[in-house]
């Protein structure tokens, strides 16, 4: 019963113990984690020192040349005032303008010193500031660095708390698995001896049994004979009423009733006297046996309590070593938390500081394309009012045309009825004489100028014809070129949406990672992570994984992306048509209108010859 008792006081007190120790969990590898504390700590201290140094130097050397400026400036001036005193003394002494003149010199090159060193005071000045400002800053990181390593120092030393409450728990579990094991041992010795003492008593009660079973046969044997003489006792009675009523018996016969009336008294009296012994006998088995029933009863109801005990004792033991277990496996799937966490800030920095650069650059990226689109905007507002100029330009030379045919026309009428009243004329003089006088200058215009008028005219056709086809594919040209540059600014505009989006989304998504960061690590910060709560910091950790895997996937998709359309613009950019868009808008309006006055001047000239 005290061991029943001390059994229960130590699960009472390992129960308490779990749930005292058991109830957070303890991130293992804290040698790691401190020697990670402890040289991130170093790292910081050095770096903290090293900023310390540097501003301490930069102040003392900011403070020496003060120093000496101010040194320098103290003799400038006792320098220019023994220079007064000797000016006031030679002035008092000598009125010479020559050296009046050489006073006044050095005079105005203490000034320019003065003020040189004025300036110089004030870049002093300015410098003994900007090391002010760096050693508040130095100051400040410092001082951030060391509330940064105290943070981890509590940390460290709570994690070690922590750690020491453990190892204590688990001692205090293995003291008590040892004192039940001896409990057992002990309880399994006394039981031991306890059930040789039943199979002792039972071996007993089996003989008494044994005897028991003899006795009866004894005593059905005994029955049987007395059976067997009351039978005997009646016959013999039977006998003596014969006897009584005066049969004759023989004297044989008599004598042989007789001794067998002695012998069956005898045998009555014996079997009497038996059943007597074998009932006494009876009655102390039967007073035995249920000695032997109680015992057992209170064996079985001793034993009963006993394995109920041992039951208990075994599922404590059980319980035990599976919390161990748990425990165990809860401190390794801590550390490996410990290690992927630990991966995953890594990475989500790395992740990070690459992401900065990129969006930078596709910050750069979107305002570029916002500029050359700003310029194809422009260049297409420029070929559109050329292009309506051109057309007013076209249009006002057809009218230019049109009014060179219109006096062509009426020069080549008033040629023909010039032509008509001279061939009348000389058809008339023709009649009157055979030889037909003509000018000099019909002569020279007939024999000369005839064909080359003709060769004229048809190089006026063929000019104007080919200013019309030229002027026709220059508006082709140009349209194509508008479709072309309207064309690319979609796309512009596209890309420039699709990576204001992309870069909106990453932006998005950074963000999205920092906050379930700061949350991760704002709860095991808090809850410090107890032994249920593994599963589900495993499944954050497995999230926060997936998710720095997709970042680090989108970013590089982003920077693949980022290449082929830089590969794109290099190509679009080295294509005859991209460099032909801008170029060649100009050169037609400047053919064009090299053409055009070239055209009015053919036209006046041609008109000019005409009325000539």
């Amino acid at each position: 019963m005290d061991g029943v008792k001390l059994d229960d006081s130590k699960t009472g007190s390992v129960k308490a113990a779990v749930s005292t120790y058991g109830g957070r969990t303890v991130k293992t590898n804290t040698t790691t984690a401190q020697k990670n504390y402890s040289k991130e700590s170093t790292k910081t201290r050095g770096e903290s020192g090293k900023f310390a140094d540097e501003a301490e130097s930069e102040l003392f050397a900011a403070k020496r040349t003060v120093k000496d400026l101010t040194l320098r400036i103290e003799e400038s001036n006792s320098r220019r005032k023994a220079e007064v005193r000797a000016f006031q003394k030679l002035n008092g002494i000598e009125t010479d303008s020559s050296h009046y003149d050489r006073v006044v010199e050095e005079l105005r090159l203490i000034k320019h010193k003065r003020d040189k060193l004025k300036l110089d005071m004030g870049s002093v000045m300015k410098e003994k500031r900007r090391a002010e400002k760096e050693k508040d800053e130095c100051l400040s990181k410092i001082h951030s660095c060391s509330s940064l390593f105290e943070e981890l120092v509590r940390k460290i030393e709570e994690m070690n708390e922590e750690q020491v409450l453990v190892e204590i728990a688990k001692m205090e579990a293995i003291k008590e698995l040892i004192e039940i094991q001896d409990w057992r041992i002990k309880k399994g010795e006394n039981f031991a001896s306890e059930m040789e003492e039943y199979s002792r008593k039972q071996r007993d009660v089996l003989e008494v049994i044994e005897v028991a079973k003899g006795l009866e046969a004894e005593l059905a044997i005994a029955l049987s004979d007395i059976t067997i003489l009351e039978s005997a006792v009646e016959k013999y009675k039977e006998m003596e009423k014969k006897v009584a009523q005066g049969s004759d018996l023989d004297k044989d016969e008599y004598s042989d009733l007789l001794s067998l009336l002695d012998s069956a008294k005898k045998e009555v009296k014996d079997a009497k006297e038996t059943l007597s012994s074998i009932k006494e006998e009876s009655f102390k088995l039967m007073t035995s046996m249920d000695i032997i029933r109680e015992e057992r009863k209170y064996v079985a109801d001793e034993m009963a309590p006993a394995k109920n005990k041992e039951e208990k004792v075994n599922m404590t033991i059980q319980n035990l070593n599976s919390k161990l277990l748990r425990a165990k496996d809860q401190l390794e799937s801590m550390s490996a938390a410990e290690e992927t966490a630990k991966s995953i800030v890594s990475n989500l920095i790395v992740k990070l500081e690459q992401l900065k650069p990129e969006a930078e650059a596709a910050r750069k990226e979107l305002s570029r394309i916002r500029n050359e689109a700003r310029t194809i905007k422009e260049e297409i507002q420029k070929t559109e009012t050329e292009i309506v100029s051109s057309e007013e330009n076209f249009q006002v030379l057809m009218q230019e045309l049109e009014a060179a045919k219109v006096s062509e026309s009426i020069a080549l009428e008033n040629l023909k009825e010039l032509i008509e009243n001279t061939l009348r004329s000389r058809a008339s003089t023709s009649q009157r004489s055979s030889t037909i006088t003509i000018s000099k200058l019909e002569y020279e215009y007939l024999t000369g100028h005839a064909a080359g008028a003709k060769e004229i005219a048809d190089k006026k056709i063929a000019a104007s014809q080919a200013c019309v086809e030229a002027l026709k594919a220059s508006e082709k040209e140009i349209l194509i070129k508008i479709q072309l540059m309207e064309r690319e600014a979609r796309k512009l505009r596209m890309d420039e949406g699709r990576e204001a989006y992309e870069t909106e989304q990453i932006i998005k998504e950074n963000e999205v990672i920092a906050d379930e960061f700061e949350n991760w690590k704002r709860n095991m910060q808090a809850k410090k992570l107890r032994p249920e709560s593994i599963s589900i910091s495993s499944k954050t950790t497995n999230k926060s994984v997936r998710l720095a895997r997709s970042v680090s996937n989108r970013g590089t998709n982003k920077s693949v992306k980022m290449a082929a359309g830089k590969r794109g613009k290099a190509r679009g950019s080295s294509s005859p048509a991209f460099h032909g868009t801008p170029r060649s808008t100009p050169f037609v309006v400047r053919k064009r209108r090299k053409v055009l006055p070239n055209l009015a001047k053919l036209f006046s000239k041609s008109s000019e010859k005409i009325l000539l």
